[in-house]
């Protein structure tokens, strides 16, 4: 075999015992006078080989790019040796090989057998059956994984308990605990070790290295946004359901509202259960909503996911930009003068004022502390809370002076603005605290009911006294 020529050869090495290299990378690794190992640098095919330290250890894929093919430049000619089948199991030499391209450096690859082909024949899948991989450590930079959990997945590289420990936390947003997956060790070496366990006892395992492998299989058909998506479009497809392909966005208005109310309603009694129910009637509302946008030709759900998201980007400078705040008045601040930057983007800041944005079919008390937040965001706000409860009592006492219906019922609703403001110079929310008082009301009023009956008598029969007693003996029983 020729001597090295000038330029970057890529070799693959296999899931790890040498018996897996391929003739061709065995060959070229006997003559090959500059050598380089991605990581793992311990791979057993290059025990007792002179090895170059890598290039830009610890940065990122494309800094470590950058860096090795200056190193191919200066030196004339390199290899740069990685586990498994390079572009395919890593990052780094996929990136080097697009760099070295765009930069005129002639590339070869010598392929190997990948580490997912290793692992899946441990857990013994066939080809047809392996969907998705990914490193461990990638997965470690999201804080929700963006893994759909109707298909399996095999996450390589998984070096330490302690990543384990942190894969297995930040997992459990997609899969249950009691998830059961594999945890593939050396896959393809003569110590090989395949153990199950469930996601919560995954740092358990005492097997780490650079070729630790974990599979996830998937969880029932029924647990991924993408399936959820695809039954809602089967609804209203023509071997649908009559009635979701006859709804509209506007047939639909009272149901989005009714889930919307039953969703506070779960919220208001602290019921987890009722919760996780409800948030799903109101997901299949908006999904339904973005299905028939679709249909129509409007916009995809896709499209909505990439609006909020790119929205919430630009509105938080101070997360993913370099700008700096001291606590959450200064970010609502921000808010507002990046919203007013939206509009006048949109051309809509000639039409649109700062309240314009707050819904009109919110109830009354939601729909005044808003207004009265975002005015109070560019400084039309009390100075402190005693300008706030001197204006109540000044709204109180106009209402008591009010001489006429009319008068009466617009002084009124002065009080109840006032009221909801000084709410919210108590951080307190209006609306959430009067269906706290409703609820209230409701489960001492049913005790009142409850026990009239108990004592063979009507309400209608009994004098306010009489409740008024029971109505005591519920808030005894509160306590």
């Amino acid at each position: 075999m020729e001597k090295e020529s000038a330029g970057l050869v890529i070799v693959g090495l296999g899931p790890g015992d040498p018996k897996w290299l391929t003739r061709e990378a065995w060959d070229w690794l006997q003559i090959c006078p500059t050598l380089m190992a991605c990581e793992p640098p311990n791979h057993p095919a290059l025990e007792g080989r002179v090895l170059l330290p890598l290039a830009g250890q610890g940065e990122s894929p494309r800094v470590q790019a950058e860096q090795i093919c200056a190193l191919v430049d200066q030196l004339g000619g390199l290899t740069l040796a990685s586990a498994g089948n390079p572009l395919e199991d890593s990052a780094v030499c996929r990136r080097v090989a697009q760099q070295a391209g765009l930069k005129g450096i002639s590339v070869r690859v010598i392929g190997g057998l990948s580490l997912l082909s290793a692992a899946a024949a441990a857990v013994q899948l066939g080809a047809e059956e392996i969907t998705g991989r990914v490193e461990s450590s990638q997965v470690l930079q999201y804080y929700h994984p963006p893994l759909n959990p109707c298909q399996g997945w095999f996450l390589t590289r998984l070096q330490d308990g302690e990543m384990a420990l942190r894969l297995a936390e930040r997992l459990q947003a997609v899969y249950p605990a009691d998830h059961r997956l594999v945890v593939v060790h050396h896959a393809g070496w003569a110590d090989q070790h395949v153990r199950e366990c469930t996601l919560q006892k995954l740092g358990e395992e005492d097997h780490w290295d650079a070729f630790t492998t974990l599979y996830l299989p998937p969880v029932a058909q029924d647990g991924s946004f993408e399936a959820f998506q695809d039954l809602i479009a089967h609804l209203r497809a023509p071997n649908g359901c009559p009635w979701d392909r006859e709804q509209t966005h506007l047939s639909l208005r009272s149901s989005l509202l009714e889930e919307a109310y039953e969703t506070l309603d779960a919220i208001d009694s602290q019921a987890p259960a009722a919760l996780r129910e409800e948030l799903g009637d109101l997901l299949l509302q908006i999904v339904l909503h973005a299905q028939i946008a679709f249909e129509s030709g409007n916009f995809t759900m896709t499209e909505v996911l990439q609006d909020i998201q790119r929205k919430l980007v630009y509105r938080h400078p101070h997360v993913f930009g370099v700008s700096e705040v001291e606590g959450s008045e200064t970010v609502l601040r921000n808010w507002e003068k990046l919203k007013e930057a939206e509009r006048a983007a949109n051309g809509k800041q000639k039409n649109n004022g700062l309240l314009d944005g707050v819904p009109k079919a919110i109830p009354a008390l939601s729909q005044a502390q808003k207004y009265q937040e975002r005015a109070a965001r560019v400084g039309f706000d009390w100075d402190d809370i005693e300008g706030v409860t001197e204006k109540l009592a000044e709204e109180l006492q106009e209402f008591k002076s009010a001489a006429s219906p009319d008068e009466r019922r617009k002084e009124l609703g002065d009080v109840l603005f006032s009221i909801v403001n000084l709410a919210r110079w108590m951080d307190i929310e209006a609306e959430s605290a009067l269906r706290e008082t409703n609820a209230k009301f409701k489960r001492r009023f049913a005790h009142v009911e409850k026990r009239a009956k108990e004592t063979g008598r009507k309400l209608t029969d009994m004098s306010l006294q009489e409740m008024d007693a029971f109505w005591d003996e519920s808030k005894r029983l509160e306590e």
